[in-house]
């Protein structure tokens, strides 16, 4: 995958944006199982911070690439972008997370997998990601691959082609910086051509929070 990271000098996000993830990530991590019987892929359906979600078998198809697994096959029902984080025990590294719906590719507490299809927010820590216990990563349909992922933040920026359909958001590297550098990320992904809907991320780094945001 083409790509570029171009370091630059580091500035200080708004006061407000500080405070206000540094009160949303107050709390410990909070999970609950659901019981929606009706549950796309069957099981129970947990609420992650205050993120009701389903179960959803497209998880594990979009993903399988951030578990480390092979391509098993299958069709993919909701062909639509997705932003995730990934961990093989990554209800542990959740923090908080909040939005109208989220997806999860098992039910109760043994999820490896949490994303969003819509505006939201998960919260994991600079730890988890430094040590390869959670990871950030889209899955973006056929329609974007050939176009643009770019990324603009306070500490530099970086960009690559959409070569395929699942790829990794150089979190880690955002993470990187010294502790008390904050830091504020804004991943644009386009299409290869005409019509195809702008999609967009944010990354804040504060401390040792870590808020990923589909916009």
């Amino acid at each position: 995958m083409e790509s570029t990271i171009n370091r630059s000098c580091s500035i200080w996000i708004a006061a407000a944006i500080l405070i206000g993830l540094a009160l949303l990530t107050a709390g410990p991590a909070l999970w609950a199982s659901g019981s929606n019987s009706g549950a796309e892929g069957g099981g129970d359906n947990p609420v992650v911070g205050s993120l009701p979600c389903t179960v959803d078998p497209d998880m594990d198809l979009k993903f399988y690439k951030a578990l480390g697994k092979p391509w098993q096959g299958g069709m993919i029902m909701r062909p639509q972008p997705t932003l995730a984080l990934a961990g093989l025990s990554l209800p542990r590294y959740v923090v908080n997370a909040w939005g109208g719906a989220g997806s999860v590719n098992s039910g109760g507490s043994s999820w490896s997998l949490l994303g969003l299809m819509q505006m939201g927010g998960m919260v994991t820590t600079r730890s988890a990601v430094l040590t390869s216990q959670a990871s950030a990563w889209t899955w973006l349909p056929s329609s974007y691959l050939g176009g643009r992922i770019t990324m603009v933040s306070s500490v530099g920026s970086w960009s690559a082609s959409v070569s395929e359909n699942c790829m990794a958001l150089p979190v880690a590297w955002l993470c990187s910086v010294p502790l008390h550098v904050a830091v504020d990320a804004t991943f644009v992904v386009t299409g290869s051509g005409p019509g195809v809907p702008v999609v967009k991320y944010r990354v804040t780094v504060v401390g040792d929070a870590v808020a990923v945001q589909f916009l």
